[in-house]
Formats: C-alpha cells, sequence, structure tokens
C-alpha cells in the first residue's frame, strides 16, 4: 500500500506458464518422491537432478529448481493433482474477530471489494492518510490467516505495530470493564443503569489510546517517510 492515487492493480493471469505447467503435470507422473517447499522467497522443488530440463517458471540456482514464490497459485492446482508432497503453506488459520467497529468508507469497501475480485492479489494503492492501514485491518480479518506486513520504512511499520497494538489493548480494557461492571450488579454494587453507563464512559479511555496513533504519525509524517527523492 502506498501514497498515490486510488486505484487497484489485479492480477492478470499469465497465460505464458500454462504450457509449462501442462509440461510439468506429465513430468510429475513420472517422477516420485517429489515435494516443493519455501526458502527465501522462492518455491524449491525436490527431487529433480541437474539434468532434468523443466520449463520456465523453473530456473536452476543453487543446486536446486526454484521460482520466485509469487507463482505459487499458479502451480499449487498442478502440485496438489500429481500428489505432490507441499511444505510451502505456512501460514495459520486464525479465529479472527474484528473489534474496531468503525465503518469503512466507501472508497475502502471499494477497494476491498477490488482485491477480492482479483482473488486477493494485487495492491491497493491510496492516497497518504486515508486509511490503508484501516483497509490492511479489515483485509487481515477478510482473509482469515496469518499475515506478513512489510513497510519501507521503519516509520511505516512502527505505526503498523502501533495501530494492531492500540486495538488489542482497547480490546483487553473493554472487556475488563465490561466483567467488572457485570460483577458489580450482580451482587447489588451498582444498578444496571450504572453498569452501563461506566461501561460506556469507558470508551473515553478507549478513544484516548486510539488518540495516540495521531501523536505517532505527527513525530514521524509518514508523507516525507515515503516521498519519491
Amino acid at each position: 500500500m502506498r501514497g498515490d492515487p486510488p486505484s487497484s492493480e489485479k492480477c492478470v493471469p499469465n497465460h505464458d506458464i500454462i504450457t509449462p505447467i501442462v509440461i510439468l503435470g506429465q513430468w510429475f507422473i513420472r517422477k516420485t518422491g517429489l515435494s516443493i517447499y519455501f526458502q527465501g522467497g522462492t518455491l524449491v522443488l525436490d527431487g529433480f537432478s541437474e539434468a532434468d530440463i523443466l520449463p520456465a517458471p523453473l530456473k536452476r540456482i543453487k543446486s536446486r529448481w526454484r521460482c520466485e514464490a509469487y507463482h505459487y497459485p499458479s502451480l499449487h492446482d498442478t502440485f496438489h493433482t500429481q500428489q505432490i508432497h507441499d511444505n510451502a503453506p505456512r501460514w495459520g488459520r486464525p479465529k479472527l474477530t474484528l473489534h474496531d467497529q468503525r465503518q469503512p468508507h466507501t472508497y475502502q469497501v471499494e477497494a476491498l471489494k477490488a482485491w477480492e475480485q482479483a482473488q486477493r492479489c494485487g495492491s491497493i494503492v491510496l492516497p497518504t492518510g486515508t486509511g490503508k492501514t484501516f483497509v490492511a485491518i479489515h483485509a487481515i480479518h477478510d482473509a482469515k490467516c496469518s499475515t506478513l506486513v512489510v513497510a519501507p520504512t521503519k516509520d511505516l511499520l512502527n505505526l503498523s505495530r502501533q495501530a494492531i497494538r492500540a486495538i488489542n489493548q482497547n480490546l483487553i480494557f473493554s472487556l475488563a470493564v465490561l466483567a467488572v461492571a457485570v460483577g458489580l450488579t450482580t451482587v447489588g454494587i451498582l444498578t444496571p443503569v450504572t453498569g452501563a453507563l461506566l461501561h460506556e464512559l469507558s470508551s473515553l479511555t478507549v478513544i484516548a489510546n486510539s488518540a495516540r496513533l495521531i501523536g505517532l504519525k505527527e513525530k514521524h509524517p509518514i508523507s516525507d517517510a515515503v516521498k519519491p527523492a
């Protein structure tokens, strides 16, 4: 996600690798003991020798047949069909709950829809200050999988970390106040109305905690950090 005018870059199928995939499928039938795994941004095929000739996008690099990891979606079905042992996936499928109750703006919803239509592949590009981190949080929630956050500067990385941390802190605090209010109401120390009011007042602390992110952005201007040379 970069600070540029709104747009969505969809992944266009690369028809140049369709034929190689078919060839790979025919080759795998004749081979046994094959596996694929992830290493340093590449997909590595194990079980092939240097004498084997494999089509693009696979190349013989560092004594292994490999290709860039972004080819994984295109090659995955072939690996599965030919019963190639797939050791590449390392992500989990956590049960995620979205605790930030703010509603995304129309342009953010459209950006997420475009990303979904592109099979969750590509880049969501929005101007600085229009809520890219907020969109990313919704994307993580929708995808429900482990996520790697990559940023070109430490300032952007710290901002993302602070945003996620603030959400977790707000969640824990809100649940704690709710538990206390319910407990005190149950034993008769507080009336139901007072307990509800206490929980509503806790939102002020949540707002104050979230406001710290504004101070972080002012301390580390993101626009300057990503400004082209």
